[in-house]
């Protein structure tokens, strides 16, 4: 069997899985009432393929686009904390040394 990568086959399915993420509000999706779902809205493409297949095609591409989803998360979290990294730099607690330059309470008065 030859290695196809990060092809799996049907272009359009895996923008219809991102499509079908974006306007499902559920926290959890069921991987066999996703593809249910695909089937029956696009009955012309999917219609005549075999349930058990197209819900394991189903699958492959919701888990390509979940990793992909995660490592964009991951990526913008990182942007993120070095922007404030590097914003809260220039706002550093003062030194020890200062306190002693300049005593809450003088000594000797």
């Amino acid at each position: 069997m030859r290695n196809r990568g990060e092809h799996l086959g049907d272009a359009r399915l895996k923008h219809r899985v991102v499509q079908y993420l974006r306007n499902s509000r559920e926290q959890y999706v069921d991987i066999g009432i996703l593809a249910a779902d695909l089937q029956r809205l696009y009955s012309s493409d999917y219609g005549r393929r075999k349930r058990n297949a197209f819900r394991i095609q189903v699958d492959k591409v919701y888990r390509s686009v979940r990793s992909e989803m995660l490592d964009f998360e991951e990526e913008h979290l990182t942007k993120r904390a070095r922007q404030n990294h590097t914003q809260d730099g220039g706002n550093l607690a003062p030194d020890s040394s200062d306190s002693e330059n300049f005593p809450e309470y003088p000594v000797g008065l």
